[in-house]
């Protein structure tokens, strides 16, 4: 898994909603102030399997090493600002 307090998109080159969904998600981050761990599930498809992508995009707010909160699918900017706030002190 991963060890920090981040987010953690997965993506792949392919696929149109992950390049729809990367602006607001890096947007989000860089405002709060978090750390943004971008995964090609191409090239990392073991990380992919360990938490459980099974469709993309998806959006894991990591804490203390542990996933809190997820979304698949694009979403909206507030929704987005609600899962990235989660890594929050």
């Amino acid at each position: 898994m991963v060890d920090a307090n981040c987010v953690v998109k997965f993506y792949a080159n392919w696929c149109g909603p992950c390049k729809q969904l990367a602006p607001v998600v890096e947007a989000v981050a860089a405002e709060l102030g978090v750390k943004l761990l971008s995964v090609n599930v191409d090239e990392n498809p073991e990380l992919a399997q360990q938490f459980g992508v099974r469709s993309i995009p998806a959006v894991f707010a990591v804490k203390d090493g542990a996933p809190v909160a997820s979304f698949f699918g694009n979403k909206s900017e507030a929704d987005v600002r609600t899962l990235v706030s989660k890594v929050l002190p």
